[in-house]
């Protein structure tokens, strides 16, 4: 079955993770949407079908211009902040998904009476299961996913400093790999 057209908001490690594993279960499409120039320029160079920067007050525009009116039918959140769930929410289908996986704030206000008449399935996952570990392995051993391009390595040493860049917005690669 199909998964028709996905967005995954937050381009993180987590979320280009969720991207590259929606393109290879069949989505139709695949956009990426984030609050971080680096990481918009980072989803358009690693070949998703789009990037969203995710402030933007005509980001739900982008989302339907970019789909060309046919939405969007599952919606991962990598960050889980109050305004990422809310922008969820605005783009998804009705009938459609929206998968939380961020967990940047605890709670959040959303509008339960719009979200049951329109249908929309929300889902929370958390954690992982030896089987995902053997998953994601085999996937990079028959080289569907690679690191290349949203990954950095740095030495131990420069952690501290890699983090706080990458905090900033000042590094664009999304997962910092700290070597000994």
């Amino acid at each position: 079955m199909p998964l028709g057209n996905v967005a995954v908001i937050g381009a993180g490690a987590i979320g280009l993770l969720c991207g590259f594993t929606a393109r290879l279960l069949g989505a139709n499409h695949v956009y990426l949407l984030d609050n971080n120039p680096l990481q918009v320029a980072q989803v358009a160079a690693l070949g998703f079908d789009g990037a969203v920067d995710s402030t933007s007050e005509s980001s739900i525009a982008a989302m339907k211009a970019a789909t060309r009116g046919k939405g969007i039918d599952i919606v991962i959140d990598a960050a889980g902040f109050t305004v990422t769930r809310a922008l969820a929410k605005a783009i998804v289908n009705s009938g459609g998904t929206i998968m939380n996986i961020g967990l940047g704030h605890a709670e959040t206000p959303l509008p339960i009476n719009d979200m049951i008449r329109s249908e929309t399935n929300v889902l929370g996952s958390f954690c992982y299961t030896p089987q995902d570990f053997a998953d994601a392995l085999q996937l990079l051993t028959a080289g569907k996913v690679t690191e290349e391009g949203w990954t950095i390595e740095r030495p131990l040493e420069e952690g501290p400093l890699s983090f706080q860049r990458l905090v900033r917005a000042e590094i664009q690669q999304g997962k910092i790999i700290l070597a000994v």
